[in-house]
């Protein structure tokens, strides 16, 4: 599969989503990007690296979301969100969820 077409494979609908997981932002090595680790709690730590420019467009975008969160706050309908005992929530794709790090 093509690079530029991984984005059409995505997740549409309702998605089973992982709330406030832990993560950790590291300077990788080489010094070209950032390491970002995310907790899964079936598969532990994933770790991704980001180049400089796509870590800025992350960072963008995940400070931009957040205000809109609060934008928001109240006006949307509430998202249906339904717990499983994996600790998994199912979250609608067109609810906002504001994301956060456990510090």
């Amino acid at each position: 599969m093509a690079d530029e077409n991984v984005r059409d494979t995505r997740p549409t609908g309702t998605i089973v989503a992982i709330p406030s997981p832990a993560w950790w932002v590291d300077i990788a090595a080489a010094k070209n990007g950032s390491i970002l680790q995310v907790h899964h709690p079936e598969h532990g730590w994933l770790v991704f690296v980001f180049p400089p420019e796509s870590a800025n467009k992350l960072g963008v975008t995940l400070v931009r979301h957040s205000a809109l969160c609060e934008y928001f706050a109240g006006t949307l309908p509430p998202a249906t969100v339904a717990t499983y005992h994996t600790g998994y929530t199912r979250i609608p794709r067109h609810g906002v969820k504001e994301a956060g790090a456990n510090a």
